[in-house]
């Protein structure tokens, strides 16, 4: 049997997967170039030589022959952008079952929905969580985007087509079917779901679960996080403020003194 591999990438690696072929090509490239690039990044101080190094990562992370420049120059630009956002975790199995396999547009949009409800979840065993979110996260974002009179839920065009809530239920459906996800009805507040219980320990879980909105949750921590710059911003502006001060009130003695 052969070893899977584990792949973790930043959302945005997968933003256009839905837009058409060669996007969706480009997004899986993106992907194998980002964690060779990383692979060879982590065995840095256990192979000193590049080549042999880029060879190990290739290896290990199941990629077969690579072009080093093109991964080098690739891999370090992915890593630095996406080093604040949200994973998506895929094993190696899946991974090449995208590239080798014709997919259907739907197949596509279940495997997107697959991997933003994984990154929602995280670690653990279930979550919640609402179509907008849900939609946002496929469409490579950890933010509710809005514009527009009555400020409306955007995404891009790809995601946008899956944005109403017959659509939303098929694809949870699907997911049950194909990947073994498990939720509960879609309620006011959102729906629970688990990408890793089955569903027996699903609907044991979620009956002791507290009641949350993620909605409420979600604007709690833009809310935080918000108060929290201005917070930043209040004392950047008060210690330059005082510096600049000290340095007027120095180069005034300064210039007196040469007097």
């Amino acid at each position: 049997m052969a070893k899977r591999i584990y792949y973790n990438v930043p959302c945005t690696l997968f933003r256009n997967y839905l837009k058409d072929d060669n996007s969706r090509i480009r997004c899986l490239f993106d992907v194998i170039n980002y964690v060779v690039y990383a692979e060879y990044m982590r065995l840095q101080d256990e192979i000193p030589e590049e080549a042999k190094r880029f060879d190990a990562a290739c290896r290990n992370m199941g990629s077969g022959s690579l072009n080093m420049n093109e991964v080098l120059y690739d891999g370090e630009r992915m890593l630095k952008s996406g080093k604040k956002e949200a994973i998506f975790s895929l094993d190696s199995e899946k991974y090449w079952e995208q590239v080798n396999e014709d997919k259907t547009p739907e197949e596509r949009a279940m495997f997107l929905a697959w991997l933003a409800l994984k990154s929602i979840q995280g670690n653990k065993p279930f979550a919640k969580t609402c179509n907008a979110m849900w939609l946002s996260r496929m469409d490579a974002s950890t933010m509710i985007k809005k514009k527009g009179f009555g400020r409306k839920t955007t995404y891009s065009e790809p995601v946008e087509r899956y944005n109403s809530k017959y659509k939303c239920s098929r694809l949870r459906a699907l997911l049950y079917k194909y990947y073994h996800v498990c939720s509960d009805a879609d309620g006011v507040r959102g729906f629970y779901f688990s990408t890793t219980l089955d569903f027996e320990r699903f609907e044991t879980s979620i009956k002791t679960a507290p009641k949350t909105d993620p909605l409420s949750e979600y604007k709690a921590a833009k809310a935080a996080a918000k108060a929290s710059l201005k917070e930043f911003a209040k004392d950047l502006a008060h210690n330059l403020t005082r510096e600049l001060a000290h340095d007027l009130t120095h180069d005034s003695t300064h210039n007196l003194t040469l007097k």
